[in-house]
């Protein structure tokens, strides 16, 4: 479930990643709100926090934003914690569609905060990762609301498998055998025995697996090309994520009336997105 892209760069013979690696589902998630922005939006700003993992997102959305037609008026790279308002007045001047931020809770807590504060609000605020966590809007209230983030998987994703069945039916499974909604770390690792099965039923063959064998299981493996109730999984090989999954479009979420519902893109999506956001209250 290893989400850094430094994983994928150093090419593991050994190791598949169901989950995409982060600088391409913070980048594919601009794509999405693109598509739904109505007006269309034009111009962001990136914010990454200035640490391993949430730099790496924010250089994703900013590839992301040029692959989306997106102008950049604005890369940040900020302290984990710390005072963000000259960085926040500055978006601010520059008034962009969109404010995207790499990072954890606290300093999405913070740019939210600095934000109302300069009573500055663009159209469309979006966040990876920490949104999705419910300590995010229980720490901001109702200033939480209107904020999208970027869900790798859902249980409205339109995806389904011979053994689990639809996505919904796996949430069922999984709530009544471990008394809580399974998150997409979870659903990634059980698709990953459906990989293994496909694999090892190519392979035809019994463990215990010869050294060759077991070479040959990893070539299995790097053929997978299967759609499980958590999405569509085939493998990178070559390229900066080999052996990474990157096929699953990721969910936009947005908190709307303090619960978190996807709005895109238009086949997961369980409410409308609340685009451009009102002024903040």
């Amino acid at each position: 479930s290893a989400e850094s892209p430094n994983v994928w760069l150093a090419k593991p013979e050994f190791n598949f990643g169901i989950i995409p690696s982060v600088d391409t589902t913070s980048g594919q998630s601009l794509g999405v709100l693109a598509a739904l922005s109505n007006p269309k939006a034009k111009t962001i700003a990136v914010i990454g926090v200035n640490e391993p993992f949430s730099k790496e997102t924010g250089e994703g959305f900013q590839r992301g934003a040029k692959e989306a037609g997106l102008e950049v008026v604005a890369y940040e790279l900020v302290p984990a914690s710390g005072d963000l308002t000259p960085v926040m007045s500055k978006i601010a001047a520059l008034n962009p569609d969109i404010v995207a931020v790499g990072g954890h809770e606290e300093p999405l807590i913070n740019v939210i905060k600095t934000s109302k504060s300069l009573n500055y609000r663009p159209k469309a605020l979006i966040m990876h990762y920490g949104v999705t966590n419910p300590a995010f809007a229980e720490a901001l209230g109702a200033d939480a609301n209107g904020t999208s983030g970027v869900a790798v998987w859902l249980p409205t994703v339109p995806y389904k498998d011979d053994l689990f069945g639809t996505a919904q039916d796996y949430v069922a499974r999984a709530q009544a055998k471990f008394g809580h909604e399974p998150d997409y770390t979870e659903a990634a690792c059980s698709a990953s025995g459906l990989v293994f099965a496909d694999a090892a039923k190519r392979l035809g063959k019994k463990p215990s697996l010869t050294p060759e064998d077991r070479v040959a299981l990893k070539d299995a493996i790097a053929d997978t090309d299967i759609t499980t109730f958590y999405g569509p999984i085939k493998f990178e090989k070559e390229g900066d994520h080999y052996h990474d999954n990157i096929q699953p479009v990721p969910v936009m979420i947005q908190i709307q009336d303090g619960k978190t519902v996807a709005v895109g893109p238009k086949e997961a999506a369980a409410a409308e997105f609340i685009y451009p956001l009102p002024a903040w209250k």
